[in-house]
């Protein structure tokens, strides 16, 4: 199974380090190593690197970023996007930076559970994120915040209305 995720910063030139002089020390011996392992049959390679063909792609970049992914996928692949959002209505919503901090601990969730099949992932809840079946399809996994977290009993799609309400009492009192 492989992950997709949007670097987490803009990435930058690297002008700390210094330019090569020479070729490394061991460049022999690499070759050496290169072609015992070309001499390795498919399946001691995998073994060896302990790889599988597993074409399972979980999607937690962002939506600019994982666009240019989208491209060079193959027909055997099965790309699952995750999505991380909140009913408003009928509408899932998704706040970009509560998406942006689900997608990284669905990443450490992954690590942490040694998370090796897509199904596994259903269990993850952070933050109030769970999984909703009836809202996901083979393609999408849907996770919604059923709650706010710190704030017991209080629901994203009704926490707004809430908020407004007490403002509108504050100002008629004053």
């Amino acid at each position: 199974m492989r992950i997709i995720i949007s670097p987490a910063k803009q990435m930058r030139a690297d002008t700390d380090s210094f330019t090569c002089s020479t070729i490394p020390v061991f460049m022999e011996k690499t070759e050496v190593l290169m072609h015992w392992i070309q001499g390795l049959s498919y399946e001691a390679q995998k073994k060896l690197w302990a790889c599988n063909d597993s074409r399972v792609i979980i999607n937690l970049a962002s939506k600019d970023y994982s666009r240019c992914i989208e491209k060079y996928l193959q027909p055997d692949d099965r790309y699952i996007t995750c999505i991380f959002g909140e009913m408003k209505g009928e509408k899932i919503v998704q706040k970009g930076v509560y998406a942006k901090m689900a997608r990284g601990e669905m990443v450490r969730y992954m690590a942490a559970n040694a998370v090796m099949e897509p199904e596994q992932i259903k269990t993850f809840d952070w933050s109030g994120y769970c999984f909703r079946g009836e809202l996901s399809t083979d393609k999408e996994y849907v996770f919604i915040r059923k709650e706010i977290p710190g704030k017991p009993g209080k629901h994203p799609e009704h926490a707004g209305a809430k908020q407004g309400a007490a403002k509108k009492n504050w100002f008629a009192e004053q």
